[in-house]
């Protein structure tokens, strides 16, 4: 998987954490909009390599989420 796609997980209000494999390279416009108790994104890959994901407007929700990188799950 290298993309997750616009309004994937648009308000899906059960949502509390993610994980996200290190392949990621987008995650395309109001994915997590609206998934206000999204508290942990696990993600596979370092700092820098989230650094590098392309993300599109409307991910606040995913943006102020606690990111635990290099997760191996």
């Amino acid at each position: 998987m290298t993309s997750i796609g616009g309004a994937a997980f648009r308000y899906c209000s059960s949502l509390t954490s993610i994980t996200i494999p290190d392949s990621v390279t987008s995650i395309d416009y109001s994915a997590f909009s609206g998934c206000w108790i999204l508290e942990t994104v696990y993600y596979a890959g370092s700092e820098e390599d989230w650094q590098k994901i392309d993300i599109g407007s409307y991910n606040y929700c995913l943006t102020i989420a606690e990111i635990i990188y290099n997760y191996g799950g």
